[in-house]
């Protein structure tokens, strides 16, 4: 527990400007007060709690800090199928009740859905219901076929559906009665990584708009303290250490000299081989940079970018993530 204070203390020196809390599910972790506090305690740092929402309580919330705090509640279709998903009856209004309660002591809350074929009839309910509890994102996280995905291939998005259910969504979001949400899928547009490698992990030094060849934006500090770049489910043979061991600006530094080299190699070489051959104007890519890490063999298509685009500025380190539950993480979202 000290190693995780200790890393949310060092937040404002390195420039840190938001930490996600994920699972597992947080809420279970009995430090999290602690967490929050201490996270709170940093000057104009924005914290997110991601959950599945039911233990969102009126006691629970009342202790949450007063400003800075954003919840993402994972929601994963219509009451029915959202219960049969999770193997709980109940669950569904559970989650609802979650919400409301957020909503009612004033934390913005963001509902994210994972859409695959077998709840993609359901976004506009998903849209109208998350307008309708006072949600003020909704975000769409599509099911591809990529890592555990891959199990159930015959429920992943093929690149055709993703493309009609973007324009589904657009449409919806223009609704008037939908103004006060802000849809969006996750991921990166094809077309932006292709001018800005760097969105995508590929610096290039003065090729890159921020003029630079070196970066990390994101730390994820996972459940056992194990420290990654940029992606929570990416291989540990590209971590930066355990914060058990020492300060996150001391693991930071080693690895600028040590051990950032090969995770740009594997960001080159994956970037070359799927860029070329995607199909969707929406590319996952932090999803497919951990499917890429699990069985990268270095050298592969490692080959240089061209980029250009105007300057502008950006923080050295842009989010700390720490899955503060406690049980193994398995997903990026509870």
């Amino acid at each position: 527990m000290d190693s995780v204070l200790q890393a949310v203390g060092e937040c404002q020196v390195l420039g840190v400007g938001s930490i996600s809390l994920t699972g597992g599910e947080p809420l279970l972790y009995p430090d999290l007060d602690r967490v929050l506090e201490a996270a709170a305690a940093v000057p104009g740092l924005k914290i997110t709690l991601c959950t599945n929402g039911t233990l969102l309580t009126s006691h629970r919330v009342a202790r949450f800090p007063k400003a800075g705090l954003r919840v993402n509640v994972s929601i994963d279709g219509r009451p029915d199928f959202h219960d049969r998903f999770r193997k709980l009856p109940g669950a569904f209004a559970a989650s609802e009740r979650g919400v409301r309660t957020a909503v009612e002591f004033g934390i913005p809350v963001t509902i994210i859905s994972s859409i695959s074929r077998g709840n993609l009839e359901a976004v506009e309910f998903l849209i109208d219901w998350a307008a309708g509890i006072g949600a003020d994102h909704f975000f769409v996280q599509p099911l591809l076929d990529l890592g555990r995905g891959s199990q159930i291939a015959d429920q992943c998005l093929s690149f055709d559906e993703m493309n009609r259910l973007i324009l589904k969504l657009s449409d919806l979001a223009n609704q008037q009665r939908y103004q006060h949400l802000r849809c969006q899928v996750i991921g990166a547009k094809k077309k932006f990584l292709i001018e800005h490698p760097c969105g995508a992990f590929v610096r290039n030094g003065m090729h890159c708009h921020r003029g630079i060849s070196k970066e990390i934006r994101k730390l994820v500090v996972r459940e056992d303290g194990t420290v990654l770049p940029e992606v929570p489910n990416l291989s540990p043979r590209f971590a930066l250490g355990n914060i058990q061991d020492c300060s996150l600006s001391e693991l930071i530094d080693r690895y600028f000299r040590q051990g950032y080299d090969e995770f740009d190699s594997l960001c080159r070489s994956a970037y070359a081989k799927t860029l070329p051959n995607w199909d969707c104007v929406i590319v996952p890519w932090e999803q497919i940079l951990a499917e890429s890490s699990k069985n990268w063999n270095p050298g592969e298509n490692e080959t240089p970018l061209a980029h250009n685009c105007a300057s502008c500025a950006a923080s050295k380190f842009g989010t700390l993530k720490v899955p503060a539950g406690i049980n193994d993480t398995a997903s990026y979202y509870t």
